[in-house]
């Protein structure tokens, strides 16, 4: 009995640790990429010329394009890291997603672009508060 107890308390301490470790990446990783899109909005909002969705910029200036791998890969970490099935990992996906249509097009205000970045610094918060969601 005692043997079963102590293996339930083990995997109850592992388990735990997973989880915290799983928030810690996804905060980081949130993190990073608001980091790289506010200053992809401030290349956009200074850029002068055609932007055809970053691509005029990135042309101009090669060093831009290791912010947009940066950008691609802690995109991809956190898609990896969500579980499509939860409402709340729906909802970053989706802000995601919108942030970066949003800094693409010639067309968006940058104000609604801050807009979507605000949304995905309260839903880091949010996922900085959960502890059973991994």
């Amino acid at each position: 009995m005692t043997l079963t107890v102590a293996r339930r308390q083990f995997n109850a301490t592992v388990l735990s640790a997973n989880r915290q470790k799983w928030i810690e990446t996804l905060r980081d990783t949130i993190a990073e990429l608001i980091s790289l899109l506010v200053t992809a909005l401030v290349v956009r909002s200074k850029w002068k010329n055609k932007w055809d969705k970053g691509r005029g910029a990135l042309s101009e200036d090669a060093a831009l394009l290791e912010k947009l791998e940066r950008i691609v890969l802690a995109q991809s970490k956190i898609r990896l890291l969500l579980n499509p099935t939860h409402a709340d990992h729906r909802e970053l996906h989706h802000a995601i997603d919108t942030a970066l249509k949003r800094l693409q097009s010639e067309d968006s205000i940058d104000s609604d672009t801050e807009a979507e970045l605000k949304k995905l610094q309260r839903l880091r918060r949010r996922f900085s508060s959960m502890s059973g969601s991994a």
